[in-house]
């Protein structure tokens, strides 16, 4: 199962002027003061997936990707609560050799920066070695997390040194799920 926690945002999305190809996106912070928000939204079918520059009013600027799906992601620098911004978006694709991407597989989600490696999540199980038996078999952790250099800064099952070590994940002790209280 994958999870993906965003936060969400109430969003009003306008299509303007086709033939220039101009969009605005108005963010609305709602009750809550927000800070470095992830925000998606939907294009019309005709913006190709890429990389994009939106503009506020104010002059506060943001890269967008969109993918192959049509929808927008962008991250929201601050934005005080009751406050709205509008962004105008270039549907012209802004050229960057570090565009971010990924890749889905039956165990691993992996996130590129160009072509570079950043991290992967093990959203099904992992292949622990034969040693460590099946009570290492798992999922639901990030690793490994590169630096911008390549090193890998995470652990992950080493023999040598915390072969518990499961890379980067959350516990969740005190859980309730169908009546149960399963100690994630």
């Amino acid at each position: 199962m994958i999870v993906t926690v965003i936060t969400i945002l109430f969003l009003t999305f306008m299509h303007m002027e086709v033939q220039a190809q101009t969009y605005h996106v108005t963010v609305s912070a709602g009750d809550l003061d927000r800070s470095e928000s992830i925000v998606s939204f939907y294009l019309p079918d005709n913006v190709d997936p890429g990389v994009y520059r939106m503009r506020s009013h104010a002059g506060h600027t943001t890269i967008v990707q969109v993918d192959e799906n049509g929808r927008g992601w962008f991250i929201l620098d601050r934005l005080s609560a009751g406050d709205s911004r509008t962004y105008q978006l270039d549907a012209s694709a802004v050229t960057t050799a570090a565009t971010i991407s990924y890749s889905i597989d039956s165990d691993l989600i992996t996130f590129r920066s160009g072509s570079r490696e950043v991290l992967s999540y093990y959203h099904g199980y992992n292949s622990p070695p034969a040693v460590l038996g099946e009570n290492y078999r798992r999922g639901g952790y990030i690793h490994p997390v590169k630096s911008p250099n390549g090193v890998v800064l995470t652990n992950h099952l080493n023999l040598d040194s915390q072969s518990h070590g499961f890379g980067i994940w959350s516990a969740w002790p005190h859980t309730r799920f169908q009546g149960r209280t399963p100690d994630f």
